[in-house]
């Protein structure tokens, strides 16, 4: 791994990856919380002729399921431990040599069978796989499973340095936030804090009190905490010291020195990620929120990047920032063998069942919900 990590560091700049989850230092920090010694797959692929890097997999093997009934997975770095703060791990690989790279690592994985199943996200640029691939690579009966779409909405910045235009429910959002901080309220200030800062610490402190004080909110759409029984504080926390080219940052909203509201923030060469965020229930009719996704949006023109990103999912309050929709697609590769057939269509039953009882939302009484001007 150590020696194929600056070559990665270099690929990952002339590239930049579509998210800021393809940075190889975060991944490194992922793989050293999250994966056994061992069970570590990096592929790397090179120009059969040059010997250049064109693409890196980075891949680990999980074990899935109970008693009677275990699968052995082969999944990108981010994906199925806690992946919560990695939202999209896709490949990092040179689009002129996408098509070539992935058949090579097809080649690959039917030569090295010991998985039932094989994950991979690819984003809407890079090449759909077909099941010919794998067919022609010894894998027969070939079986491609498209697994699931994964969207996230985009909001495209002015190549000429100028603030995106807004819509009028976001203006009158942000207009109606701006008012309900000023007066006798209390003193209200918005500052963004990096690693680099010494209250770095206190920063995700507020994160995470603020994101589980949101998740327990009744009358509004639930969300998870996502800190809550897990590594994922820690794994944040390790981010912070790597030489990641996109580091995080936490944007706060504080009354009276206090933090009220906060939004996680990744910054890439090109791009700006919005991950999670948290409000303080008294503080819910202020808007914090969005006021923190525009602080976020004015930073991205100031760096002269090329778009704000927002978390995986499509709903109705991050379409007020844009129409426009990018789509990843999760495949599985499943092993031609008897009962890795069986143990894939067990588990693909089982997560049909999740999905839909994660999916089912009952949407709350209007009156908790932040009022928008028709």
């Amino acid at each position: 791994m150590g020696a194929v990590l600056p070559e990665w560091r270099g690929l990952h700049r002339r590239l930049g990856g579509w998210s800021p989850f393809t940075d190889p230092d975060y991944q490194m920090v992922w793989c050293d919380r999250f994966v056994d010694d061992g069970d570590e797959r990096i592929l790397a692929v090179r120009h059969a002729d040059t010997r250049e890097l064109v693409a890196v997999v980075p891949l680990f093997l999980a074990t899935v399921g109970g008693r009677g009934m275990r699968g052995r997975v082969l999944a990108l770095f981010g994906a199925f431990r806690e992946p919560l703060l990695l939202e999209l791990p896709e490949l990092l690989v040179q689009p002129e040599h996408a098509r070539a790279a992935l058949v090579t690592v097809v080649a690959w994985l039917a030569e090295h069978r010991e998985w039932d199943w094989v994950e991979l996200t690819l984003g809407e640029e890079q090449p759909w796989p077909v099941s010919r691939w794998l067919a022609d690579a010894g894998l027969d009966p070939a079986i491609l499973v498209h697994k699931s779409v994964l969207p996230s909405v985009v909001l495209d910045l002015p190549d000429t340095g100028d603030l995106p235009p807004l819509g009028r429910n976001l203006r009158e959002s942000l207009r109606r936030s701006r008012n309900r901080t000023k007066g006798p309220a209390g003193e209200w200030r918005v500052d963004e804090v990096g690693p680099e800062h010494p209250c770095w610490d206190e920063a995700v402190a507020d994160l995470r009190r603020l994101h589980r004080a949101r998740a327990g909110m009744t009358g509004v759409i639930a969300h998870p905490d996502v800190f809550r029984g897990t590594s994922q504080g820690e794994f944040l926390a390790a981010l912070a010291g790597t030489p990641a080219a996109t580091l995080p940052r936490v944007h706060r909203l504080l009354r009276d020195d206090v933090a009220v509201a906060a939004l996680l923030v990744f910054h890439s060469v090109t791009r700006t990620w919005l991950s999670v965020s948290g409000v303080s229930p008294d503080a819910w009719h202020v808007g914090g929120v969005t006021r923190l996704q525009w602080e976020a949006v004015q930073d991205a023109v100031r760096r002269r990047q090329t778009s704000v990103v927002f978390s995986t999912g499509v709903d109705a309050a991050k379409q007020r920032w844009s129409p426009t929709v990018r789509v990843s697609h999760s495949f599985a590769v499943v092993n031609p063998r008897r009962g890795s057939r069986l143990t894939f269509t067990l588990y693909w039953l089982a997560r049909s069942l999740r999905h839909l009882r994660r999916h089912t939302v009952h949407h709350p009484h209007r009156e908790r919900a932040e009022p928008a001007t028709p």
